[in-house]
């Protein structure tokens, strides 16, 4: 880590650095007022190209800058500075008090269905929003570890963080930094370098899958394997059928395993179209015919 405890970046002073990433170091820090905020310190030398738009800004940055969503952090400020020789930029965001969906579920030990469909419904609303913005934006990261839980405001208060691997959509297909990524949570078109809004759609999916089972879909041993082997590999593990166990939980339905299924089916269009769509089949007003786990 860059900075310290104490030690000022731009005006903001570090109450906490937080972790470092593969492109980014993040700190909790405190602004001129003594509010505190969350800092993401950006490296442009450790950026894929992916990352910056065609006027050269860097795609994060640019897209949390119009964010207004409540299960999205406000944009605060943003700026450059010159840092051991290289090019960085600062981006600070509300600070929310919380922990990962993660970190719940490692410390609670699982949750409930009712739960699971809170969290599911509060990011597609939030995927909703994105996908909807006047140039829509496709996340491309959602993971346990990328969902914020308020100690405050619970589940409707709940973040979807990190657009480190948001696009455009109507930027042109690019392959994807899959080392930097968690590949059980990619779409299957993400391989081939397209991004849209049903591969955000499935990783919902694969989302609801993991708190529901405890475990990814198709998951398999990757680590002995080189980058295309283990997207070959992969891809071949989902020609088989998806493993869904009934599960005695109370309000567990057929209609909830049918919308986990549906999302996670391997060709885009026989999955949720939007986000929209999603949310009321998951609250059953949208009836979802059982599905194949082919």
């Amino acid at each position: 880590m860059f900075y310290n405890k104490k030690d000022k970046i731009g005006s903001y002073t570090v109450v906490f650095p937080h972790k470092q990433s593969a492109y980014a170091e993040t700190y909790r820090v405190k602004d001129a007022q003594g509010k505190t905020r969350f800092l993401k310190l950006i490296n442009h030398s450790k950026l894929n190209r992916n990352q910056i738009d065609e006027s050269g800004q860097i795609t994060e940055v640019e897209i949390t800058k119009h964010l207004a969503h409540q299960n999205l952090c406000k944009y605060i400020d943003s700026g450059n500075l010159m840092l051991h020789g290289g090019q960085f930029t600062y981006l600070v965001t509300e600070y929310v008090s919380g922990e990962t969906l993660s970190q719940k579920i490692i410390r609670d030990g699982g949750l409930g269905i009712y739960e699971i469909k809170q969290a599911a419904i509060h990011v597609l609303s939030a995927l909703q929003y994105l996908h909807s913005l006047p140039r829509p934006v496709v996340h491309g990261e959602v993971t346990i570890q990328n969902i914020l839980i308020s100690f405050i405001g619970g589940w409707d208060d709940l973040k979807l963080i990190d657009l480190g691997h948001a696009r455009y959509l109507n930027q042109s297909p690019a392959k994807l930094d899959l080392d930097s990524m968690n590949v059980f949570c990619l779409a299957p078109e993400c391989f081939s370098g397209v991004v849209q809004v049903q591969s955000d759609l499935y990783a919902v999916g694969v989302l609801m899958y993991q708190l529901l089972y405890g475990k990814l879909p198709w998951f398999i041993d990757l680590s002995r394997m080189d980058k295309q082997d283990r997207i070959d590999a992969l891809l071949e593990e989902r020609s088989k059928d998806l493993d869904m166990p009934s599960i005695d939980m109370f309000e567990w339905d057929e209609q909830l395993a049918n919308c986990i299924t549906k999302a996670l089916t391997y060709d885009v269009e026989d999955r949720f179209q939007t986000a929209e769509e999603f949310i009321r089949s998951i609250n059953g007003e949208i009836k979802v015919e059982r599905q194949s786990t082919k």
